[in-house]
């Protein structure tokens, strides 16, 4: 990561978790300006689920606040069904 500007992480559901690992390498390199989750969906805290969603919707908000913490630049893209 060393020689990245942009780290986009794009790796299905199983493998979410392996972002908190992303997260550490990003904030080692110390020279990423933005990071792309794999958020490609809904805003967790605004919306009521069913409890086999729940875990699902509990590592992507772990996974937010674990780059918040890191202050890592990062963008969220989600798809908005209105």
């Amino acid at each position: 990561m060393k020689e990245a500007d942009v780290v986009i992480f794009t790796l299905p559901y199983p493998l979410v978790s392996a972002q908190l690992k992303i997260i550490e390498a990003i904030k080692a390199a110390g020279n990423i300006q933005r990071f792309l989750p794999s958020e490609f969906g809904i805003e967790e805290d605004r919306i009521a689920v069913l409890p086999p969603f729940q875990a699902f919707l509990d590592k992507k908000k772990c996974i937010r606040r674990a780059i918040e913490a890191a202050g890592i630049p990062y963008k969220l893209l989600r798809c908005l069904f209105r």
